[in-house]
């Protein structure tokens, strides 16, 4: 009974903080004031932002802000004309989509970060296996495991890395990796004999789109 007690309290306490805010920032909105209408402006922006330091419970405060924000338009709506009206209606969807986004391109970077550090470890790899006289690996699964790093490093050559790698003639190899930004995928390769990344948007070099070694 205690812990579901305090399970529904946190509960509401991520719903009504949002959804104070929300409520507050529309009210502010209604007013005629300049003032007022900016500083209810920038509550629903930490309306928005606030769901993000629930972490996984994000959704449960950008419930509360939509509810609160849904509330205040529809108490204070008979007050204003219709352009705030539509206003406002575009603040509710603010409220959605702001943590949905943040967290996303935080997802992305991250992604990008890890990747490009295990990318340039995986580089190193290849390398020195050519430089010891064993040839170029022929696939990913013999780069991670000549790399043999696992645990407390900042990064390996692991499978969470959308990996490209080809060997082709004597001599010649391409790796590379690709992070999905939800709406395209950012590709970098690196050639043999070159320096540093070649990256961009969909730029797949010698593999199918998509292709994941």
């Amino acid at each position: 009974m205690t812990t579901l007690v305090i399970d529904l309290i946190v509960i509401v306490v991520y719903l009504g903080i949002p959804g104070a805010m929300a409520f507050s920032g529309i009210r502010l909105m209604a007013a005629q004031s300049p003032l007022a209408i900016g500083a209810g402006v920038l509550m629903l922006v930490f309306a928005g932002l606030i769901p993000i330091e629930f972490a996984y419970a994000w959704s449960i405060g950008t419930a509360g802000g939509v509810f609160g924000g849904t509330a205040a338009a529809l108490r204070y709506g008979r007050r204003v004309r219709w352009p705030r009206r539509v206003l406002w209606a575009g603040a509710v969807v603010l409220l959605i989509a702001e943590p949905v986004v943040v967290l996303t391109a935080s997802s992305i970077q991250a992604d990008e970060t890890y990747s490009r550090c295990a990318a340039d470890k995986a580089v190193g790899v290849v390398e020195k296996s050519r430089a010891d006289g064993h040839g170029y690996p022929p696939t990913m699964h013999d780069v991670a495991m000549a790399d043999g790093e696992y645990g407390d490093t900042p990064c390996y050559v692991s499978n969470g890395v959308n990996w490209l790698y080809r060997v082709s003639v004597p001599g010649n190899y391409t790796l590379g990796y690709w992070v999905d930004w939800r709406v395209t995928r950012h590709v970098c390769l690196h050639a043999a004999r070159s320096q540093g990344w070649t990256c961009g948007f969909e730029l797949w070099g010698p593999f199918r789109p998509g292709e994941v070694d």
